[in-house]
């Protein structure tokens, strides 16, 4: 009677994945299909998939976009070229006064390096949605400057905005 409430054939044997054998299989299928879905996200603009990049990656991004002004950067984008940019600064100055040549590398590095900073912080200002012109508001003592490094630490935009895609490839 066995034989006949069992419909497989004893020929073949039955193939059941590891995970269709755990108690939580459905749980551990939808965690696998999200992340397959998050590798496959791509960006909008350039169709190309979101890759995570490094610190020097995103350091060496915002001098070959030297004085670009348009577009979005992400937060890790701006602090990651602020921090080194920072660790370069104290390097050379380092290196200038072990050398006794005063403060020449580390202020020849600053003029190199200032268009590429303010650029790249424009550009973080337009992926929360602000102009390039609300650097002004540094200006005020105090609380503009502070307004102005609160929106460093804020998110992205979701979606595109007037200044481009979401570099994040997120959508609203």
């Amino acid at each position: 009677m066995d034989d006949q409430n069992t419909n497989q054939n004893p020929e073949q044997p039955v193939e059941q994945s590891p995970v269709a054998s755990t108690p939580n299989a459905d749980k551990i299928q939808e965690i696998s299909e999200f992340y397959q879905e998050k590798k496959a996200t791509t960006n909008e603009a350039t169709a190309e998939p979101i890759l995570e990049r490094s610190p020097i990656d995103y350091y060496i991004g915002a001098f070959r976009k030297y004085a670009d002004f348009s577009g979005r950067a992400r937060r890790s984008e701006y602090w990651y070229f602020t921090l080194l940019n920072v660790i370069v600064f104290i390097l050379l100055s380092f290196i200038s006064k072990s050398l006794n040549i005063g403060e020449g590398l580390g202020g020849i590095y600053t003029l190199i390096s200032f268009i590429p900073g303010f650029a790249v912080l424009v550009r973080r200002l337009h992926d929360v949605g602000k102009s390039g012109w609300f650097l002004l508001i540094g200006i005020i003592p105090i609380i503009g400057a502070l307004w102005l490094f609160i929106l460093q630490f804020t998110d992205s935009t979701p979606g595109a905005n007037k200044y481009g895609p979401n570099p994040k490839g997120i959508e609203s």
